[in-house]
């Protein structure tokens, strides 16, 4: 037998319902004159076209670059950019044009 619940049904309906009227509520002539800047640090460059940058959750603290072309580098907790790749199937990737290439990776939890 399953047991619903309905509670936590009407909680997140009322959670629900209550972001919407905060997103009403506030006024878009306080928005549409605000500057809002964002900046971001360059950690490292000299990447092919780099469509992701991920964790692989293995405590290392390894940060992994995707690169279109079909390889992945390692950049190491010390922020070193490790020598080689990481995976290189360049011979098996067409990123030639459109959305076309090596566009992410995802590691086991």
């Amino acid at each position: 037998m399953t047991h619903h619940r309905p509670r936590h049904r009407r909680l997140a309906a009322l959670a629900s319902l209550a972001a919407l009227v905060v997103l009403t509520v506030i006024p878009m002539s306080a928005v549409r004159g605000a500057t809002l800047t964002i900046s971001l640090p360059t950690i490292k460059t000299g990447f092919a076209s780099p469509t992701q940058v991920t964790n692989a959750g293995d405590g290392t603290n390894r940060l992994f670059v995707v690169e279109r072309r079909g390889t992945i580098r390692a950049i190491s907790s010390t922020g070193a950019l490790q020598s080689g790749y990481f995976l290189d199937i360049r011979s098996l990737v067409n990123d030639n044009a459109g959305e076309r290439g090596l566009l992410g990776v995802v590691f086991h939890p």
